[in-house]
């Protein structure tokens, strides 16, 4: 059982740790939804992931037995290998400077709030205001962002311990620290996964992946218990009573209800606003919570295991029930629809306010697995196109055999799994990683021997 789970991020595995990661998030989520929802969007729903892992494998089986050598690309990025250590340094110093300026022109740092005891929604508005709400040229800090602390940051990362770079330590509590101020739960993995990865395939200590699961553990930990999400808020209930929520609503309506009985007062509008608040509190307690949401171990398994398929669901949903089935031809994406000479539609967020209404945050957004998006834009035939495009990013990966790109693909495996793939390819730095792992190769290679391993001794003698 423990090997088979360390094999999930072998190298030698790297193509089935999508399909693998698919089936855990949506394979078992998908049936019980068909059974608990009989509708056309949860039955969609399963034919699209079906379809989507079933093209992603069969066209990465073909390439895979017909694509093997590239000898002009080969010829190419022989003649053009990138000075690592300059690059390390250039891309770390670039990164770390633009965070000191976004955080010292930030009105409010959510790790900075959180610390003086604000509520979960002002943790959350202090959130926003570092990247997302910008306004002017500093729109453009949010795609920085993502291209640094997604794709560059993490390979140069993981190819200063592939060469053992004196100050590896150093670079990666620093980009550990840029990460912290907006109290995003998911940013540990990006730092921890890539080099937990290149652990288990025996280019570092075991020892040290051991480490490096039991921080990016503690600060994902960390984080959910700083920003309280999963907490109630009785401050929060008291000035507002859209956020009283469960026996705090129920007493309330009881109070009001003996008020009508006795007489003090007529027919009430309010007790009629509290039982319809109720209703809706219940029908998306179901829904949206069916582990609870009364603390944050119950917050945190609703969000592992049930919120990435009830928002695909729901984008299933908000297409036919909203857009009456018309697709959008690449709307949803701000590159296509640039490119196209579109308008985009802001999906994610539309799909968000059909959740949740208009209250929340301006910049809330309900992201869908990429096969989703791609039905949402193509139909069926975006699905299996998206799912043959993975495919062969993926087979470039893997043929390239650069370990810190393929310690990197993880990652980026994970995105897809939740969001777009335009997204993941542009946005979010898929393409930019590529670029780089051509022409950006660590020069060494030499494993980690670990001399209490008598299975790795015997192997290196």
């Amino acid at each position: 059982m423990y090997n088979r789970t360390l094999s999930a991020t072998n190298f030698k595995n790297l193509w089935l740790f999508l399909p693998m990661f698919l089936f855990s998030l949506y394979g078992i989520q998908g049936v019980v939804g068909f059974f608990i929802f009989k509708s056309q969007a949860a039955s969609q729903f399963v034919g699209i992931l079906t379809l989507g892992i079933l093209t992603y494998m069969l066209t990465y089986i073909l390439l895979r037995k017909y694509w093997q050598n590239l000898p002009w690309l080969e010829r190419i990025i022989g003649a053009y290998q990138l000075p690592v250590d300059w690059w390390i340094k250039a891309i770390s110093g670039a990164y770390f400077l633009f965070v000191i300026y976004a955080v010292m022109g930030s009105e409010k740092i959510a790790l900075w709030e959180a610390i003086n005891g604000a509520s979960s929604t002002d943790i959350a508005n202090a959130r926003e205001t570092l990247f997302k709400v910008r306004t002017g040229w500093e729109q453009s800090l949010i795609y920085f962002n993502s291209l640094f602390s997604s794709a560059l940051m993490p390979f140069v990362l993981v190819v200063s311990y592939l060469e053992k770079k004196s100050y590896r330590h150093i670079l990666l509590a620093l980009f550990v620290i840029s990460l912290l101020p907006s109290l995003e739960k998911a940013l540990a993995i990006k730092a921890f996964l890539p080099l937990i990865v290149v652990a288990f395939n025996g280019y570092l200590s075991r020892r040290s992946g051991y480490l490096f699961i039991v921080l990016m553990v503690s600060l994902v930990i960390g984080t959910t218990y700083l920003t309280k999400m999963g907490k109630i808020d009785p401050l929060q209930q008291a000035n507002s009573k859209h956020y009283i929520v469960g026996a705090e609503l129920t007493r309330l309506i009881q109070k009001v209800q003996l008020k009508v009985e006795s007489g003090q007062e007529g027919a009430s509008p309010e007790l009629q606003k509290l039982l319809d608040e109720q209703a809706m509190q219940a029908k998306l307690q179901v829904k949206y919570f069916p582990f609870g949401n009364d603390n944050q171990v119950k917050f945190m398994m609703n969000r592992i295991l049930w919120i990435p398929y009830i928002t695909a669901y729901d984008w299933l949903g908000y297409f036919h029930e909203k857009m009456h089935d018309e697709h959008l031809n690449g709307r949803t994406s701000l590159v296509v629809s640039a490119l196209t000479g579109q308008h985009q539609y802001s999906m994610e967020k539309e799909v968000f306010i059909y959740q949740f209404g208009a209250n929340g945050p301006p910049t809330a957004a309900a992201n869908a697995i990429f096969l989703v998006d791609a039905f949402v834009n193509f139909g069926w035939f975006g699905v299996a196109l998206f799912a043959a495009l993975i495919a062969t990013l993926t087979r470039l990966i893997d043929w390239l055999d650069n370990p810190a790109a393929k310690a990197c693909y993880f990652y980026f495996a994970y995105q897809v799994a939740l969001g777009g793939l335009f997204g993941v390819l542009f946005s979010n730095g898929l393409l930019l990683l590529l670029m780089l792992a051509l022409f950006m190769k660590p020069r060494t290679f030499d494993k980690y021997v670990d001399t209490t391993d008598k299975s790795t001794a015997l192997k290196t003698t």
